[in-house]
């Protein structure tokens, strides 16, 4: 294995060694044509004076012309100073305020059209309004009127209907109507005793009895009217 290792690395030395061998001699060769190029390009280049002759002719032809092309450029600084000049009185402080009073005298006037179109169409705004607000409002007193008018003619009928079903009504018709002490309306026998005072009301009045047990009542000695009232009075109280 040492004698493959040692003629393995003999072998890529000899072949490195060629291959820088091979790399110089191609160098050189090229290092050679490119001198060989300057050389031929430097004989092929004009000499000074030559490259001097054209850039010294188009120097004299401008220095011919510089006075005639100052004279030019004069004109136009003149000319665009002049221009510059208007530009900046036109947007001067005082040029600027002549044009702003102008735009704000115009949009005054368009505002005070608009403000007075306006005014006049809510004018007639409200005016319809109000002619709708006064005709809703007559319909609503026609209507509220109505409606009072049924519900008065209803409580009238409502009225003669309750009093056509009360009791006073009924009394009329020679009916009699039976109370007990506590005021409530005796319906049956159940609700009293013997000895007990009643009321009796009659369609002119009321007068006091005295339930007994179903047999005919005595005829009680007739009092004076102040005894029988007062009498009548503690017992209703």
């Amino acid at each position: 294995n040492v004698v493959k290792f040692q003629s393995f690395n003999a072998e890529l030395l000899a072949t490195t060694n060629d291959y820088g061998a091979r790399s110089k001699s191609a160098l050189l060769r090229l290092l050679e044509r490119r001198q060989n190029d300057l050389r031929a390009t430097a004989r092929a280049l004009p000499s000074a004076e030559t490259l001097l002759a054209q850039p010294r002719q188009r120097l004299d032809v401008a220095v011919n012309r510089l006075p005639q092309s100052l004279r030019g450029g004069l004109d136009k600084r003149r000319i665009a100073l002049s221009n510059l000049t208007t530009r900046l009185e036109q947007r001067s402080p005082r040029a600027q305020l002549v044009g702003r009073r102008a735009k704000l005298e115009s949009v005054s006037g368009r505002l005070a059209n608009a403000l007075l179109g306006r005014l006049s169409r809510a004018r007639d705004d409200n005016k319809r309004q109000r002619e709708k607000t006064m005709t809703a409002a007559e319909r609503l007193s026609q209507a509220l009127r109505q409606q009072l008018n049924r519900k008065a003619d209803r409580l009238q009928n409502a009225g003669k209907l309750l009093k056509s079903f009360s009791h006073e009504n009924i009394l009329q018709r020679g009916f009699a109507l039976i109370l007990n002490q506590q005021g409530m309306p005796v319906k049956n026998v159940d609700m009293v005793e013997t000895g007990e005072a009643l009321l009796v009301q009659v369609s002119d009045g009321r007068f006091g009895v005295v339930v007994t047990n179903g047999s005919a009542p005595l005829k009680p000695a007739k009092p004076d009217k102040k005894t029988s009232a007062t009498n009548q009075n503690d017992l209703f109280s």
